[in-house]
């Protein structure tokens, strides 16, 4: 697996559980990801410190994914747009003809990803 290595004195925050990784924290990168790709994220002495998805030119280089231990498989996938589904039944009308916010990014898991249920459409952004 690809591999990010922060800078020292850049750790804190994502040890911490902070959901981004910011360009100017990456000390270096191991491998060519390309933006999407899961890549692991490590300290200068090599610790791994969780796995996030590469986004090589944007501001914000890797989104940490909570609680993933490898590949995002179909299982994995379907276990979290459940979850976050089952989050907002009771709360909002998610009935025939409803609109609500399925997927809330980082929120429930799944950083940058945000999908909204318009009836029986979904938009994903």
């Amino acid at each position: 697996m690809m591999r990010v290595v922060l800078k020292k004195g850049r750790v804190k925050p994502v040890f911490l559980g902070h959901p981004w990784v910011f360009q100017g924290a990456v000390g270096r990168v191991e491998g060519a990801p390309t933006d999407g790709d899961l890549v692991e994220v490590v300290d200068p002495r090599g610790t791994s410190l969780g796995l996030g998805w590469w986004h090589g030119s944007s501001a914000i280089s890797v989104r940490m994914v909570p609680g993933l231990q490898g590949p995002a498989d179909r299982r994995w996938w379907s276990e979290r747009l459940q979850e976050a589904a089952a989050l907002r039944r009771g709360l909002v009308d998610t009935g025939p003809g409803a609109a609500w916010r399925w997927v809330n990014g980082a929120g429930d898991g799944l950083p940058g990803l945000s999908v909204d249920v318009f009836s029986d459409v979904a938009a994903v952004a």
